[in-house]
């Protein structure tokens, strides 16, 4: 049932957990696109509650990350060595996170989120004893409230010489072009391909970026000035290292052989160095920021934000609204408050509308209400509200709302005097 986990449980690993957590990897994972640990253990549990194949693959449809499934793994070791199984209680395994989370937090994290996705372990989230861990899990840090100005950066990017003969200045500059203008990130950046096409004037790329599951053709910016167009100089990279990589191979290659493909980490770590050189404090804002602050710059030319929401490839409008609508919210409130403060009325004359008026507390008025007490009134220019006047309710003179009986004195059981009233003569 669980073959995932066999040939970690069977290894020689030794007796202490230590080598056990060096291990994770160690599990079969098939190349299928629902093989996953995870997946194939909630497969199973499906299958075994009666549920159709088409029911478990749409349930089934997104793969978990590799993370969860090593965590899994060492979850499931752990909980070998001590002779329990996937089907013991669920206390079982709130204990095996706990003790998880003593030697290694973010392996805690994985498997407890991986238990999430299994079936029947979703009730794990309302155990009592694992409430306290989970607040650790979920601590993150705050996403930036504001970026860095992109206008001297970019100015000083446009004002720097690169050598467009040269394979590493001409990959640099059109990383860094895509990244300010196209809004990429380094994972979309290794994702493009040389499969480029043109229809009439516009031109696109094959480009699969991060949230999309499969490659596409994306439109790339044409702009007139040759040396900045995000196209052309896609072209001239394209042109000068065709001799190096096949035409429907990566597109950022390595400068040595066998030029492999460039990692995220190493775009990220090509821009870090440009940044710092045009005067970005990189030690605060990292590779990831010029997304965000080039938002601001397009905000800044006027476009609108669906405009730029679509440039970025964001999922929705309202992941965008989120997290990148206040950007520049402090610089478009200045700008509009410095454009009002220019309209004043000249110094020199003094008009009625720059006279101080000082505040002054409206007089009470002191009037005497009925009781015999002195109350109070104030003077706000606002018509007063009449005071009700008391009036004493007129009695009826209907017959039939009035009892005049005769009084009559009586002596009770008890001999007290009581007084009746006689209504026969009413």
């Amino acid at each position: 049932f669980f073959r995932p986990f066999g040939r970690i449980c069977e290894s020689p690993c030794g007796v202490g957990l230590g080598r056990v957590t060096s291990r994770p990897s160690t599990a079969p994972r098939p190349s299928g696109p629902h093989q996953g640990v995870t997946n194939r253990v909630a497969r199973e549990i499906l299958q075994a509650r009666g549920f159709s194949e088409g029911q478990i693959s749409s349930h089934l449809r997104k793969p978990p990350p590799r993370r969860y499934d090593s965590a899994l793994a060492l979850l499931y070791a752990m909980a070998v060595r001590r002779g329990y199984t996937m089907h013991s209680p669920l206390d079982v395994f709130v204990g095996l996170l706990i003790d998880m989370h003593s030697f290694s937090p973010s392996n805690a994290l994985n498997a407890y989120c991986a238990l999430l996705l299994i079936p029947g372990f979703d009730q794990i989230k309302f155990h009592p004893s694992i409430a306290p861990y989970r607040k650790v899990w979920n601590k993150f840090e705050p996403k930036y409230a504001a970026f860095w100005d992109p206008m001297p950066v970019f100015m000083a990017f446009l004002n720097s010489p690169y050598d467009h003969n040269v394979v590493a200045q001409l990959r640099l500059k059109f990383i860094l072009l895509w990244r300010f203008l196209g809004l990429f990130r380094s994972i979309d950046l290794i994702r493009v391909r040389r499969d480029l096409s043109s229809i009439g004037e516009r031109r696109f790329v094959v480009v699969r970026r991060k949230n999309q599951r499969n490659f596409r053709w994306e439109e790339v910016l044409v702009l007139r000035d040759t040396n900045y167009s995000p196209w052309h100089v896609l072209q001239q990279y394209v042109s000068l290292t065709s001799k190096q990589v096949p035409p429907s191979g990566p597109l950022l290659v390595t400068l040595k052989r066998p030029f492999t493909g460039l990692t995220s980490n190493t775009i990220a770590s090509l821009v870090r160095l440009e940044l710092r050189r045009f005067g970005v404090p990189v030690d605060v804002f990292g590779p990831q920021t010029t997304r965000g602050a080039f938002v601001a710059f397009y905000r800044r030319l006027g476009l609108p934000s669906e405009v730029v929401s679509t440039i970025g490839l964001w999922d929705n409008m309202q992941a965008f609204a989120k997290d990148y609508l206040r950007i520049g919210a402090s610089h478009e409130a200045r700008e509009a408050l410095n454009s009002f403060m220019v309209h004043r009325t000249s110094p020199d004359i003094v008009g009625e509308s720059n006279v101080p008026r000082t505040h002054q507390e409206p007089a009470p008025q002191v009037t005497r209400g009925g009781s015999g007490t002195v109350q109070a009134h104030t003077r706000t220019g606002e018509p007063s509200l009449p005071i009700p006047v008391l009036r004493k309710r007129a009695r009826s003179s209907s017959p039939f709302t009035l009892c005049k009986a005769p009084r009559l004195l009586s002596t009770s059981s008890s001999g007290r005097r009581v007084t009746r009233f006689d209504c026969q003569h009413v």
